[in-house]
């Protein structure tokens, strides 16, 4: 692994003053320092509940657990949770350092997203949605770094029905933070099936960059790595050009597309650090603030 692209603790701390940029108001399932016209963690007090291991313990009601021998937390009003869905491009197409990087920033807006006692739902795809691996709470991190270190890149992609498939599973309505490269003729199609379910989408494109700029390498051999295609090609000067116009305006039509439907949209590159590509291209693209 490129060593630009590992989560480190000392980045973890450096993202501590970020938040993922939120537009519109949703029904979070735990408390959480979101502003909400639902009960949450804010000034005006409105009820009680039971705590919940990874709750916040500041909010926990001492004089209760004095008299009744329970742990209760005071609920107030404005403030309230995010669901925060990462889904992660794992298909063979991510190799190539893709998927270290896409890992990388989806760990990091993880952690964003924890620090504020967001939910956080981590799911793998390729042809279809892989196991959702959950968590909340400060510390849940180190249980999704656990998790996605295992992942491999392998299979096809399929963008429809792995947004469709997280469709079916009735998720409450969210945050949907897609990270992949895209490389899928149903682009843009899939990316309006998220959007009818009611969830805000943020789309962040990883390429590498010999993708997005190949240099003449005379005859080779190419294979596709999810179906084991093979093309002899040769990449002159004029075939990197045609192919490049070709890039350009692949790229243009999902930007585009994204901005039509408010969709924030954001391209990273597998030679940028992490800490750059978060920093600097998703904070461009309000994905973070």
């Amino acid at each position: 692994m490129d060593p630009r692209h590992k989560v480190t603790p000392a980045l973890l701390k450096k993202l501590s003053p970020l938040r993922l940029n939120v537009r519109r108001p949703f029904r979070g399932l735990r408390e959480g320092i979101r502003r909400s016209k639902v009960k949450g963690a804010g000034i005006e007090f409105a009820d009680f509940r039971a705590y919940v291991p990874g709750d916040d313990p500041r909010f926990i009601d001492w004089k209760a657990y004095a008299r009744l021998d329970r742990v209760y937390l005071r609920l107030f009003l404005e403030e309230r949770s995010l669901n925060v869905y990462l889904m992660l491009d794992v298909s063979g197409s991510m190799g190539f350092g893709k998927l270290d990087l896409g890992r990388a920033v989806a760990l990091s807006l993880a952690h964003i997203a924890l620090l504020s006692y967001d939910s956080v739902v981590l799911i793998p795809f390729s042809e279809r949605p892989g196991h959702p691996a959950r968590t909340s709470g400060r510390r849940g991190i180190f249980k999704l770094m656990s998790i996605a270190g295992m992942f491999e890149p392998s299979g096809r992609t399929d963008l429809r029905r792995s947004l469709a498939g997280f469709l079916n599973m009735r998720w409450e309505p969210g945050l949907l933070i897609l990270i992949s490269d895209l490389l899928d003729p149903a682009v843009p199609e899939a990316l309006k099936i998220p959007l009818l379910g009611g969830f805000e989408l943020d789309v962040i494109q990883v390429l590498s960059a010999e993708e997005i700029d190949p240099k003449p390498s005379g005859a080779l051999t190419l294979v596709d790595a999810e179906t084991d295609e093979r093309r002899e090609v040769v990449l002159d000067e004029a075939s990197i050009e045609r192919y490049k116009r070709r890039m350009e305006r692949f790229l243009r039509g999902i930007e585009e597309f994204c901005a039509s439907k408010g969709v924030r949209y954001a391209l990273i590159r597998t030679d940028e650090p992490v800490e750059r590509a978060v920093f600097g291209r998703l904070r461009r693209a309000g994905i973070v603030i």
